[in-house]
């Protein structure tokens, strides 16, 4: 069913190419890239050891941690190498329960082989 909303565009206020320190507002914490889900995917890190990933990672599907469609899979595998390297042990996906490192980095391993 197609949505008959219309929304105005908008113009960004911060553009994030890499990371963004947010110390300023959040002890500890950065706003990470993580394309490959959709261009201007990005993910909050705190201390870490915690992320919210938005679509970068799903856990509905079983057996899969891998989002319904991705616009761009080698810089999603590539966004999933940088939360594998973030030091962070648990991940907050938009859609479903909490993962664990162990879970991405198995998950990273099974998809790079293909």
């Amino acid at each position: 069913m197609l949505s008959k909303s219309r929304y105005k565009p908008v113009s960004s206020d911060i553009v994030v190419s890499d990371e963004y320190d947010l110390d300023r507002y959040i002890p500890h914490a950065k706003i990470i890239s993580t394309p490959g889900h959709t261009a201007g995917s990005i993910s909050l890190v705190i201390k870490n050891e915690v992320a919210f990933v938005g679509d970068t990672l799903f856990n509905v599907i079983p057996g899969t941690i891998f989002p319904p469609f991705a616009d761009d899979v080698p810089k999603l595998l590539k966004s999933w190498e940088v939360l594998i390297d973030s030091g962070c042990r648990t991940f907050y996906p938009g859609h479903g329960r909490p993962l664990t490192f162990k879970k991405l980095k198995d998950s990273y391993g099974k998809m790079i082989k293909k």
